[in-house]
This record gives C-alpha cells, sequence and structure tokens, in this order.
C-alpha cells in the first residue's frame, strides 16, 4: 500500500476520536511499540513505546541509546477529535419516525450534516459476564474496568441523514437560515421502529442484548469516503481532514524516529480539542507534564533534570491552516495567506493565537528549504481573528518554544473538508524533520 493510499484508508477508518487513537495505537503496535500501563510504574531503557490515554488520548515516545538525563525533549502534538453531532443518553426521540437526539459537539457548520449519509460510531460499555467469544465486525475491544469491557463500534455503512425542509416551506432558506439544534439536528434512522430501536442497535453493534450495555457514547459520523477530486484529481475531499491529517503525519513520524533512535522523541494525540482542551484527556491539562515525569522517572533519572530538558526543547502543535479561499479572499491577508500546493503552512499570530517562537520559526524555515520541503507562512487577517489550538495551550504547561503547522484546507469545520493531496506529503516531512 502507497503512503497516499494509507494516508486515505486511516482517513476513512478514524470516524471518532476513539476509533483515531486506537489506529494509531495499532501501528504503532505492528512497527514494535511496547504498551505501558498509565497506571503502573515504569522501568523504561533505550527503545520505543506507547501508552493509551483516557478517552481519545493517546501517546508514544522514543528513548534513543544516545539520550541523557536533561537533554532535550522534542515534542509533537496533534488533537484526534472533530466538530459533529454527539448522540445523547436518552437518544431515542420520536414517535412513527425514529429520530435520534443529539448535542452539537464543537463548532461544526451544521447545514454542512444535512442530506448526507451518515452513521453511528463510539465506545459500548459491556457489562463484563455479557460479551460474546467472537465480536460482530466493526466492534473491538480496547480496555476495561473493574465491571466492564470498553468496545470500540461503528455501523456497516449509513444508517442516519437529516433531511431538510423543502423550500417550498423555508422560501428563505437561500438567504440563510439559522438551524434550531434541537429542532433540526435530530438525525433520521428510519419509520415505524419498535420502542427502543437505538439500545438494541447498538446492542446488535456489539453482539449483546440492550440490558447488558452499561453506557454507550456515540457519535454521528459522515460515511462518505476520502476521494481524489478535480481535472487532474490533485485533491481530496473528506469528512476529517480537521485532524486526522495532522494525526498520520505525527504517526509516520515517531515511527521513522523508532527507526534512528536518537534523542527523547515523544509524540501526544489529544482529545478535546475542538471543545476548548480544558479535560483530563485534553491538551490543556497535566497529562504532558505528568507523561514526561513518569518517562523520567521510568529512565531513573532526577526529577530536577526534567525542567532542563523542557527549556532546552522545542515543541510542534501540527493541526490544519486556512487556505486561501478563491472566492473570498477579502476575509485573508493575501501576502501571508497559503494556497493549495504551497505545502505545509507555518502559523504565526502576535497574539498567540498561534504560538509565535520566532526563532524556531526561522530554524524550520532553513531546515525545509535546504530540505526542499514546500512551506508558507500564515497570519490571519487582523480583522479576522481566526482560531486557536493546542499550542499556546501547551506551551503554557511546558515553557518550550512552540510551533504551530499543519496542512492549508478550504470548508475548515465543514462535514466535507478540502485540501490538495500533495500538500499532505509536506505535513509528513516536516513532522518527521521536527524528531531528527
Amino acid at each position: 500500500m502507497s503512503a497516499k493510499q494509507e494516508w486515505i484508508s486511516f482517513l476513512n477508518k478514524a470516524v471518532t476520536p476513539y476509533h483515531s487513537a486506537a489506529l494509531i495505537r495499532d501501528e504503532l503496535g505492528k512497527c514494535g511499540f511496547a504498551e505501558m500501563p498509565l497506571t503502573k510504574a515504569w522501568e523504561l531503557a533505550p527503545g520505543a513505546y506507547m501508552a493509551k490515554g483516557p478517552a481519545g488520548a493517546t501517546f508514544a515516545w522514543v528513548i534513543g541509546k544516545n539520550y541523557r538525563a536533561g537533554d532535550a525533549v522534542a515534542l509533537e502534538l496533534a488533537h484526534t477529535d472533530y466538530p459533529c453531532l454527539h448522540i445523547k443518553p436518552n437518544g431515542e426521540t420520536g414517535s412513527y419516525y425514529a429520530l435520534v437526539d443529539t448535542d452539537v459537539y464543537g463548532g461544526p457548520i451544521l447545514n454542512t450534516w444535512l442530506d448526507r449519509p451518515l452513521g453511528v460510531a463510539g465506545r459500548v460499555f459491556v457489562r463484563k459476564s455479557s460479551l460474546p467469544t467472537a465480536l460482530p465486525k466493526g466492534a473491538v475491544v480496547i480496555g476495561e474496568t473493574a465491571h466492564t469491557i470498553e468496545c470500540l463500534v461503528a455501523s456497516d455503512g449509513p444508517v442516519l441523514t437529516i433531511p431538510n425542509l423543502a423550500i417550498h416551506y423555508n422560501r428563505e432558506v437561500n438567504k440563510g437560515v439559522e438551524l434550531k439544534k434541537q429542532v433540526d439536528l435530530r438525525p433520521l434512522a428510519g419509520f415505524g421502529l419498535s420502542k427502543n430501536w437505538l439500545g438494541e442497535y447498538v446492542a446488535k453493534l456489539v453482539g449483546v442484548k440492550a440490558a447488558d450495555i452499561a453506557e454507550s457514547d456515540l457519535f454521528v459520523y459522515v460515511t462518505q469516503p476520502a476521494e481524489l477530486v478535480g481535472v487532474r484529481k490533485d485533491m481530496v475531499s473528506s469528512p476529517r481532514l480537521d485532524n486526522q491529517t495532522s494525526c498520520f503525519a505525527l504517526l509516520a513520524a515517531i515511527k521513522k524516529a523508532a527507526k534512528r533512535g536518537r534523542g527523547l522523541c515523544v509524540a501526544m494525540w489529544f482529545d478535546n480539542e475542538e471543545v476548548g482542551s480544558q479535560t483530563r484527556q485534553g491538551a490543556d491539562s497535566a497529562l504532558a507534564p505528568m507523561l514526561l515525569s513518569k518517562i523520567y522517572d521510568g529512565l531513573g533519572f532526577p526529577a530536577a533534570r526534567l525542567s532542563e530538558a523542557v527549556f532546552a526543547g522545542r515543541c510542534l502543535s501540527l493541526d490544519v491552516a486556512h487556505a486561501l479561499h478563491p472566492n473570498h479572499p477579502e476575509k485573508y491577508d493575501e501576502p501571508n495567506s497559503a494556497r493549495f500546493g504551497d505545502g505545509v503552512v507555518l502559523k504565526v499570530s502576535a497574539n498567540q493565537r498561534y504560538t509565535y517562537s520566532p526563532e524556531l520559526v526561522a530554524e524550520m524555515r532553513e531546515r525545509l528549504t535546504a530540505a526542499k520541503v514546500p512551506f508558507a507562512v500564515h497570519t490571519n487577517h487582523s480583522d479576522q481573528p481566526g482560531g486557536s489550538t493546542m499550542g499556546p495551550l501547551l506551551s503554557s504547561q511546558l515553557p518550550m518554544a512552540t510551533l504551530d503547522a499543519g496542512v492549508p484546507i478550504l470548508a475548515m469545520h465543514s462535514a466535507c473538508e478540502l485540501m490538495a493531496a500533495a500538500d499532505m506529503e509536506a505535513a509528513v516531512r516536516l513532522a518527521d524533520a521536527f524528531f531528527e
């Protein structure tokens, strides 16, 4: 399978943050990364390791034979979540028409979720005595507690859709009509279904009875696959480009770092970036400092030397960037905006909505130019503040020089986003160069 095929496959399979994290751990396991439990003390030696974090967070690190206490740490991060719809605990609603009650997660472009084929995916916690020996297709065990087994599930193709209201009953729709989240974003699953149809359907996904499920944590996802589009097939139209592109680039980079076996390289995939990161699985938490502390403790290094490694270290925050929109250039500062085909984007913000460490920007400019990796620099239009990401949050926890970067995309936070296929290679090469 080519690198492009691997990337497309990853996009199609990473339908929730939990699936993304599980795909990453599965690939790392195939590459020899040893899994370490966060709840136990570690004894570490030079090598490659990974750890399953809470929810959609996961971690990997490589310890080189040459690494000594206090030497610089190279840290890279991405986030596994994306704006979408989350199914409420009592999600079954409607009478003749079987509807699903949802919460809006993050900041999606709501109208892009209408009239699309949609699926159901997420985590199901099954009572231990109930789990079948053989799980149905699409279900996999990823953990357990004292009382339950944690399973990943995903519907086999589309099972939901959100029908638009016909223009005949909504004459102003093309002038822009606000959607009411509680009313307009309830996916339709069918009609004339039996009572408790949703619980029974979810139970079927994991091969148990509805009464055997202790808890469900489910999302609605777009089933449309990633596709090459354009007359030259040089663009990718896909759900979840934000931020599975960065997750994939970071995965490729840490795998290459393991082959080199130098220094201390740490990859962190966080969850909940789209809702502010202030959760136990988010970047704005104690997770990163605690993980680095556990690594140093596992190596038998003095805890006081970790601060030296952080001050000497550097961080790359990988998240997608805004590409210049051909129909709305007035929203951008054109001289400081990326176009499709410009490569990876280095994001700069004087107000620190993206981290701005000019010494690190200068270094990466030189290194990317020498390696002939295409790149552009992005700053927001002064009257359009844009978004923010994990870089500023994590750099307040770990005061190291930090760079925000990512691939340029259009239709960010749409149910289906767009990018240039070639720009993905530049992002992978940036992530790899940062670990060197």
